[in-house]
């Protein structure tokens, strides 16, 4: 379903001429890497591999 959604809000965005997820995501990670110390970086990588993947749930 998740897949879906996607989908639909890319569709919608390259109608209104907005930048594709992949683009939006690339934007992200480079502000981030100017932030972020590289272990909180590779931390928050590993969560939105997690997301990506449809496990968002942290494992304890």
């Amino acid at each position: 379903m998740k897949d879906k959604i996607l989908e639909e809000i890319e569709a919608i965005a390259k109608a209104i001429g907005e930048c594709p997820i992949e683009e939006v995501m690339r934007r992200g990670m480079d502000a981030l890497e100017k932030e972020l110390d590289p272990i909180e970086l590779s931390r928050f990588i590993v969560e939105l591999r997690r997301m990506k993947s449809g496990m968002s749930e942290t494992r304890d």
